[in-house]
Formats: C-alpha cells, sequence, structure tokens
C-alpha cells in the first residue's frame, strides 16, 4: 500500500510544493502538543502564528493592496487544510480571517483591520447573529457563547443581516473566562458580550459570501484533520508488527485503511470544490464535519489500544473532529441551508436567512 498522502493530489505546482512542505516541516519544529516539554498551547499557537505570519502564509487570501497574498481559491484550500491538520486552532483562526476579509474589504476602516491581521496576525472572529451561538437583544446588547479566534482578545465582525455587517474592536468587548474544550489547544475560546452601538463601523457587505467563505474555511479545516488521521493510521499500521509482520498485511486491516484514505479524500475533494452557492458549502461543511469525526474515530481504532493514549496523536485527532463540529455551530448552518433549499411559507415567520 502507497504511503502518499492524500492531500498530496492537490498539489499541482510547485508553488503548492514549496507551500505545503513549508507548513508540514513547521509543524515539525512546532508541534501543537508538545507534552511537558514544549509549554502551554496557547504559548505553542502563538508561536506557530508568528512564524505563519512571517511566512505570508497567514493572509494569502487577502488582496495584495490589504497587504495579503492574493493567492488564489485551490491555494488558500491547500493552506487551510495543511493549517487545519497541523494546528487545528489555528486553522479556526484562519477560516474567521479569510471570512473577515470578505467582509471588511469593500470599507476604509476594515481595510486598516485586515491590515492588522496580514501584517501581525491580529486576532478576528466572526459572529453570525443568525447562528445559535449569539443572541442579540432587543437593547441591542450582543451575547455570544464562544469565540474561537486563538488569541486572547479578537476584533469582532458581526453578521447583523444579509446585507450589513459590524465591526467591533477587541476593546470594546467583555470576554469571559475560558470555555473547556474536547480539543482544539490553543483556540482560546471564551464566551463574549457587547453590543452594536459599540460597533466602530457599520456598512453593507455580501452575507452570504461571508458565510460561504467561513464554511469553506472550517471544511478545509476539517478535511486536514480527516488527511492527518488516516495518514497516521496509515503509518502506525506499516510499522507495527504483529502476527510475524506489519499491521498492512492483514486483509482486514488493509481494508479498514482503505475506508479510512477514502473518507480522508472525499473531505479533501469537498475542501476543493468551491461551490458558489452558499447552501452547497453548508451541504459540504455539513458532511466533511461528519467524514472528519468518523476518519478521526477510526484511525483511534487502527491503533489498538495505543489509540486512546495521549503519546499517540489518534485520540487528539478525534478529539479536534468533535470540537470542530461544535465550533462550525452546524445546528444552525443545517437550519439555515434547509430553509434556503425549501422556502419559507411565511417569510416574515423566519427569522433566519440563508
Amino acid at each position: 500500500m502507497s504511503a502518499t498522502r492524500p492531500i498530496e493530489r492537490f498539489v499541482h505546482d510547485d508553488e503548492h510544493r514549496m507551500l505545503l512542505d513549508t507548513i508540514h516541516g513547521l509543524s515539525q519544529e512546532r508541534p501543537v502538543r508538545a507534552g511537558d516539554a514544549g509549554g502551554g498551547a496557547d504559548e505553542r499557537i502563538d508561536a506557530a502564528r508568528a512564524e505563519l505570519v512571517r511566512l505570508g502564509l497567514w493572509s494569502l487570501s487577502l488582496a495584495e493592496e490589504q497587504g495579503g497574498g492574493g493567492a488564489d481559491a485551490a491555494t488558500v484550500a491547500l493552506a487551510t487544510a495543511a493549517i487545519g491538520a497541523a494546528w487545528p486552532a489555528l486553522g479556526v483562526a484562519l477560516a474567521h480571517a479569510h471570512a473577515a476579509g470578505a467582509a471588511l474589504a469593500g470599507d476604509s476602516a476594515g481595510r486598516s483591520v485586515l491590515a492588522g491581521v496580514a501584517a501581525q496576525g491580529r486576532g478576528i472572529a466572526v459572529v453570525d447573529l443568525a447562528g445559535d451561538s449569539a443572541t442579540s437583544h432587543d437593547d441591542g446588547t450582543i451575547e455570544v457563547m464562544r469565540v474561537d479566534a486563538a488569541a486572547p482578545a479578537p476584533d469582532l465582525v458581526v453578521l447583523v443581516d444579509d446585507g450589513t455587517v459590524a465591526l467591533v474592536p477587541a476593546d470594546r468587548v467583555e470576554f469571559g473566562a475560558p470555555l473547556a474544550r474536547t480539543g482544539l489547544d490553543g483556540a482560546g475560546s471564551v464566551p463574549a458580550t457587547t453590543s452594536l452601538d459599540r460597533a466602530a463601523a457599520r456598512f453593507g457587505a455580501d452575507v452570504r459570501l461571508v458565510r460561504r467563505t467561513l464554511y469553506q474555511g472550517l471544511t478545509a479545516v476539517a478535511a486536514g484533520i480527516a488527511e492527518t488521521a488516516a495518514h497516521d493510521a496509515m503509518a502506525y499500521a506499516g510499522e507495527r508488527v504483529q502476527f510475524g509482520g506489519p499491521l498492512t498485511a492483514l486483509p482486514a486491516v488493509r481494508d479498514s485503511l482503505h475506508t479510512l484514505l477514502a473518507g480522508a479524500s472525499d473531505a479533501l475533494t469537498a475542501a476543493f470544490a468551491h461551490p458558489r452557492d452558499t447552501t452547497a458549502a453548508a451541504a459540504l461543511l455539513d458532511r466533511t464535519l461528519e467524514a472528519a469525526v468518523d476518519v478521526a474515530s477510526g484511525a483511534v481504532q487502527a491503533h489498538g489500544g495505543y489509540g486512546f493514549l495521549a503519546e499517540y496523536p489518534a485520540e487528539g485527532r478525534l478529539r479536534d473532529a468533535i470540537s470542530l463540529r461544535a465550533v462550525a455551530d452546524i445546528g444552525a448552518v443545517r437550519e439555515r441551508a434547509a430553509q434556503a433549499a425549501a422556502g419559507p411559507d411565511d417569510p416574515g415567520a423566519v427569522s433566519r436567512s440563508a
């Protein structure tokens, strides 16, 4: 069986090869889980982000005039999947940065913030008032159940309605105590409270595009988790000797590994699909999140009892996949997609929009 990683199929030129090799090399130098010797996860995430910023990889999706790389969709997907595989919490933060870029590029105040994202890796997160994780009260107060920016005090980009976004600077947001998570080490998940009255700017934007960009980014992160989980399982089975040979010599093991690799390949295909329809992007996100959980769970089983030990990466991949599903607010994503597909009988009775 070939040990080639599934993501290699999406490397189309020397630029992609250099990009992937750079991220993989950096992930070996700065692993997200380094045991007692590597310091805390937050410190490791900060160090990895700083290096990605220095290399220009944090702002690939931003336009060149905003200090970004102006990369095409395939390059952005490749980078996000690879970063999501190495540091899932940073993958989530990067997906939010990409979505913020789609929201803020048309406003001067927004472009100033994006320049900080490109130059310093400034923390930023998208908050969707149509989701289940944010509540808007009559007095304008906004309560956000969780912000996952892998940064201590991010700016917030609030999706107010289908055509309006609000930019709320971090110093106008009250952040709560860190939340417990299953995975996504270093995500810095916190609740937050603010108000639209505190927004530094409020302007028109294509909110469907912003959502679609976020969905695509999170899909790439899920695909990265699935891909690296399948690769880890393949590597372990090839090295683990039992019954006189490697586990890969056993037909049943080969069959289960094929299932994992197929799931990872399907997830990567979704990450590189780039749908232009928000409902299609939501469906791909939903499917890929489930695939990441399934592949990561299968990878744990492929490791046998060792899969549940923290010394092996398998159990961490599964925890990351489970936490990513929560971060994506997938219940609200499904509801919006269903409403968009079916169309409400009484549009005035529906509070969420696609």
